[in-house]
């Protein structure tokens, strides 16, 4: 290492401690309440470490951490609180229906309700079925298409995420030929046989009509989100208007996973946003109102294959669940839908436009100070992505991306500043983040990219 190195390593070691002992200050490692036993949690998002933000509560675009402090939220539940937190509307109906019991395990009608709402949103005729998580969704998403066409394989897009359920814990495998990816398990316990009938499409649209093609006879689905979180590149509507063409002509399925997307991009989601139809859909977040919600949406034909009352039956889907379509659940979600149905027209424009301007800005922000990051986005969706170099595909992206403490460090630094990012480092928008907040957040990302400049972070 020359000198200069040496100089600017020394320099950058100082900045990440000195980042690190602020944060330790000003945030509480741990509720008193938690104590010693505080690092026996285990599930994701609650997973204690040394740097641990444990939220007291949120309102509207904020969230406060035991200590008080308060944050401009970014995460907003992974996405969920597009009204942000503790909505008025939400919160009333919530209330009302605790006071008259949460789950009766017959049916209620909320469900109702909400399923012909649901059906006046979408570009075509559906039926829904209620589940409570988006992985839960998805994974009963990929048995329908299995059930419905009887054929065994579903094939999903490189960089997808379709929740902890075995059949989307995996991703594509760094050493297989970038142009025909194979896909890895991406925990232990995955039974290697869920991986026999997955599939990895190709990034290049001829390749992908090709394999489609070669495989048709046993592939019941092509599985994708009309965004992807990690990566929202543009061009998504060419992609997925020749993916339904492609799927459409050899008798294949088309899922789309709009846990995220759906009720985001647009009331009817990716499909109404891009103007492509889906056989299969799979809801979450943003469709629960805070609370545990997984919804799948089918053609009427795949529908009249699902029941939960004849699981033995030939051909028939099963889709069971005690807290499925629970009353508590239900009035959230429709208090959350019709607030945005109602003001549809005003709300999406604004969020899009919102983000399209922070990320145009931010983008010539960091092209003039030269350092390798930029902000990918979609309709109150952005990331920013830790390179300069073009991207195709989310493994172009991990590879091409500078070092995670590296990253981290800038994520530290807005924190220090009052702006919450979750973990996943995907952020969104809800209807309270007004131009003030994303002008105090790019002046803050500027501050933060000029101190890395000056301690060496990018050398």
């Amino acid at each position: 290492m020359t000198l200069q190195k040496k100089l600017r390593s020394d320099k950058l070691s100082e900045l990440l401690g000195r980042v690190r002992r602020e944060i330790s200050e000003r945030i509480p490692h741990s509720p008193k309440e938690i104590g010693a036993i505080g690092n026996s949690v285990l599930n994701e998002g609650f997973c204690f470490s040394d740097n641990a933000l444990f939220v007291e509560r949120g309102q509207g675009p904020h969230v406060f951490d035991t200590s008080g402090n308060q944050y401009v939220d970014f995460s907003l539940g992974s996405g969920t609180m597009i009204l942000g937190h503790a909505n008025p509307e939400v919160v009333t109906a919530v209330e009302k229906q605790i006071r008259n019991g949460s789950i009766f395990s017959r049916p209620n009608s909320l469900a109702f309700q909400y399923a012909d709402l649901l059906s006046e949103i979408q570009p075509s005729p559906r039926k829904f079925a209620f589940c409570n998580s988006g992985a839960e969704a998805t994974m009963r998403a990929i048995r329908a298409a299995r059930g419905y066409t009887g054929k065994p394989v579903v094939a999903m897009v490189n960089g997808a995420w379709h929740g902890s359920n075995d059949w989307g814990l995996f991703q594509e495998d760094y050493e297989s030929d970038p142009e025909a990816p194979k896909l890895a398990p991406r925990s232990a316990g995955i039974p290697t046989q869920i991986g026999e009938h997955l599939a990895l499409l190709p990034p290049d649209q001829n390749a992908i009509q090709a394999f489609v093609e070669e495989n048709a006879s046993r592939l019941a689905m092509v599985f994708a989100e009309p965004v992807q979180g990690p990566l929202p590149l543009p061009g998504a509507k060419r992609r997925l208007e020749h993916l339904r063409t492609v799927t459409r002509k050899n008798d294949v399925l088309l899922g789309f996973d709009e846990v995220v997307t759906g009720f985001r991009l647009a009331l009817g989601g990716g499909q109404e946003y891009f103007g492509v139809e889906a056989d299969i859909i799979s809801y979450g977040k943003i469709a629960g109102g805070g609370l545990p919600i997984g919804i799948v949406g089918t053609s009427l034909e795949i529908a009249n294959h699902i029941s939960a009352n004849e699981p033995d039956a030939e051909n028939i889907v099963y889709f069971g669940g005690t807290f499925s379509a629970n009353p508590l659940t239900l009035s959230a979600g429709l208090a959350t839908v019709k607030t945005l149905a109602a003001e549809a027209e005003s709300i999406y424009p604004r969020l899009e436009e919102t983000t399209d301007l922070f990320a145009r800005r931010m983008n010539a922000t960091f092209e003039r100070l030269d350092v390798p990051i930029r902000i990918a986005h979609a309709p109150s969706i952005f990331r920013f992505i830790f390179t300069d170099r073009p991207l195709r595909t989310r493994r172009d992206r991990d590879l091409l991306e500078i070092d995670r403490k590296i990253q981290d460090l800038f994520y530290d630094l807005l924190l220090l500043e009052g702006f919450h990012i979750g973990t996943n480092r995907i952020n969104f928008l809800s209807i309270h983040h007004d131009e003030s907040m994303l002008d105090e957040l790019a002046q803050a990302c500027e501050r933060a990219a000029l101190l890395m400049v000056q301690d060496g972070a990018f050398a």
